[in-house]
């Protein structure tokens, strides 16, 4: 008994010790570590101290019942617990403190609140009571960092479910609290907690992307994602049925290094079946690899007849991952949306349409890919045109060329390369329609160098058949047509009809002119050279010079004196045109003209080495006379061409 009135007298002692313990002193030092000492020492007590300690909670002074609330913490009596919070929340002292983070909470007037909050969060954790938990809930929001600490980990200790959605929260708002909330979402277990922590799996770097693979950040982050991945696991991923879980399930897959991670995440989004289509359809462009070929491996795994339809529809829209999958792995199952596709009114939908038939490449597009080109509008002339060249059949070429060959075209629009890239990646083989034979000399208009080969061989091919359309094409109103039609038909028929070619020579176009030159020069026609001869008065020094060689190339003796009055042409292309022909016809009557432009420095030096080339092609005394003296006068400038006609000289001898 004597005992206990001893041990109530110290305790009343020490109580009263408290008051104005915490007024500081001059130098500004902090007595707070005092009424912590003392808080402790009344705490050693125990419940003996209880009663006195609660009276002490509504004393005036403040420091005693700071000291009172920090003592009946740690003493946790349980029926103390509520007139303890109770004390708290009438002091308000967590509203002063919005700013205080844990290094201030560590010193200073901070230092007894931290304690004391420290105390009651365990209190609460070892004597659970609904109001506690709601008191550490309270102080989750503006309390010091230290003590929002303390009261998350006392919930987790406790586990209760009404701390889970304070604590998401507090995970998704505070960056500063996050992963201590984490870790008591983890603990406790909820499901609620499974979307918030899937997002944040999602939005962390993989290491595929990190840029420092050995900093000890880089390391904390590997550590963090194994942990976090396990968190999803525990609450319940692999048995939620949550579709707002699909997103972040998407996004989680980009962590392939991950073990297990990205296994796990694909059996949860096979199992969402149908609600997962259309998120993983949308994730086939992301621009992470894993992502990309995670979702069309889960598209693959849920099959076509579930996923043929969905991503038929995608790639209508303009989704070209879409498209790219279900002709890869369904392309019977995209027929059908293709080929509907091209009735529908959205012209949009008509061109991923067409599109998509030309990458399943089957034949059986052909038929209405061909009809929808006979009735197409312009825009859509060229995804058509591209899709019948990647098919390749050869039902095609006679539309196309028809396509191209329509007066009202434009021969600049965008689709005309695409026909001809068409025309040419099926092939011209073995032409014998005549309709087909005559639309491709028109389409020889268009002046892609490529496609007019590939016609003009396809005509060559098809012998005598061509010969009419090629005859009629000589008088069409576009001059570069007449102008390939009089080559080709040069190419193909032994004689052209006379009035084709007089027709051609006076034409005004000077192509068509050298066109006739070349084809006249090709032909056995008896009146050839004198016809040359007589385009040799052309007012075009371009026209002048083909007949001159045309001339050389026939050997026509004839021409040696008008080809010598052309070495002086004001025409530097028809000279040196009339010193090689000159040299072709080895008429020893033209040496001396050749030695006169040969020296003459007027004449231009193509057209002096040429003379040279002459000279020795002649092989006259004369002529090696002449070019000795050259090769002593010029031999720096035309050293080389002299010394060669010398030896062409010497050899023939």
């Amino acid at each position: 008994m004597q005992a206990e009135l001893v041990s109530r007298e110290r305790i009343k002692a020490l109580i009263a010790e408290l008051k104005g313990t915490c007024e500081v002193d001059s130098n500004l030092t902090s007595l707070e570590p005092k009424v912590i000492e003392l808080a402790n020492n009344i705490a050693t007590f125990g419940i003996s101290a209880v009663d006195l300690l609660l009276q002490s909670l509504s004393d005036l002074d403040k420091d005693a019942r700071r000291g009172a609330q920090l003592a009946l913490a740690l003493i946790k009596e349980p029926n103390s617990l509520m007139p303890l919070i109770n004390s708290l929340s009438q002091d308000n002292l967590y509203l002063n403190f919005k700013s205080c983070d844990l290094s201030y909470c560590e010193h200073g007037q901070c230092l007894l609140l931290s304690a004391r909050r420290r105390a009651v969060a365990q209190f609460i954790t070892d004597v659970p009571h609904p109001d506690g938990i709601a008191y550490l809930i309270s102080t989750l929001k503006n309390a010091p960092e230290c003590v929002r600490i303390a009261a998350i980990e006392a919930l987790a200790e406790i586990g209760d479910s009404a701390a889970v959605e304070p604590l998401i929260s507090v995970f998704n708002n505070d960056s500063r609290m996050s992963w201590y909330a984490f870790k008591a979402l983890k603990k406790i277990g909820d499901s609620r907690a499974l979307l918030p922590v899937l997002e944040w799996l999602s939005e962390i770097k993989p290491d595929a992307e990190s840029n420092n693979y050995y900093s000890s950040e880089f390391n904390e982050i590997c550590d963090r994602r194994r942990i976090i991945f396990e968190a999803i696991i525990k609450l319940g991923v692999e048995q939620s049925r949550d579709v707002r879980i699909i997103d972040p399930l998407i996004g989680a897959l980009k962590h392939q290094d991950l073990k297990n991670c990205q296994e796990t995440v694909k059996k949860c989004l096979v199992r969402f079946g149908e609600s997962a289509i259309e998120p993983l359809i949308a994730n086939l462009t992301n621009e992470n690899k894993a992502i990309r070929q995670s979702a069309e491996d889960i598209l693959e795994c849920l099959g076509g007849t579930l996923v043929s339809n969905p991503l038929a529809f995608a790639a209508l829209q303009g989704d070209t991952g879409a498209g790219d999958i279900l002709v890869r792995l369904w392309p019977d199952l995209a027929i059908e949306p293709g080929l509907r596709a091209l009735e529908d009114t959205n012209i949009n939908v008509k061109r991923e349409g067409i599109k998509l038939l030309g990458k399943i490449g089957l034949p059986l597009s052909v038929e209405p890919l061909i009809s929808a080109l006979e009735n197409s509008l312009d825009e859509l002339i060229e995804e058509i045109a591209i899709s019948l060249g990647n098919i390749g059949d050869r039902r095609a070429v006679g539309p196309l060329v028809n396509c191209l060959s329509r007066q009202h075209y434009l021969p600049h629009a965008g689709y005309v390369r695409s026909i001809m890239d068409a025309i040419q990646k099926i092939g011209l083989i073995k032409i014998t329609d005549p309709e087909l034979l005559r639309s491709l000399v028109v389409t020889l208009k268009y002046s892609d160098w490529g496609y007019r080969q590939t016609v003009i061989n396809a005509l060559i091919e098809s012998g005598e058949g061509v010969i009419e359309p090629l005859q009629k094409a000589c008088s069409d109103e576009d001059w570069a047509l007449r102008s390939i039609a009089l080559r080709t038909l040069g190419k193909i028929a032994q004689q052209i009809p006379e009035e084709i070619l007089k027709k051609a020579l006076i034409d005004e176009h000077e192509d068509v002119r050298i066109a006739a030159i070349e084809t006249l020069a090709g032909t056995r026609n008896p009146a050839t050279a004198e016809i040359l001869i007589r385009c040799l008065a052309d007012s075009s020094g371009n026209v002048r010079a083909m007949a001159i060689r045309a001339l050389g190339r026939i050997k026509e003796q004839k021409a040696v004196e008008p080809l010598i009055s052309f070495l002086t042409d004001r025409n530097q292309d028809v000279r040196y045109e009339a010193a090689v022909a000159l040299g072709q016809l080895k008429d020893p009557g033209a040496i001396d003209h050749l030695v006169k432009a040969m020296n003459d420095k007027h004449r231009g030096k193509k057209v002096r080495v040429a003379a040279i080339d002459a000279l020795g092609v002649i092989g006259d005394s004369r002529a090696e006379k002449s070019l000795r003296s050259a090769l002593k006068n010029n031999a720096r400038e035309f050293g080389d061409a002299l010394r060669n006609a010398l030896a062409n000289l010497e050899s023939a001898e």
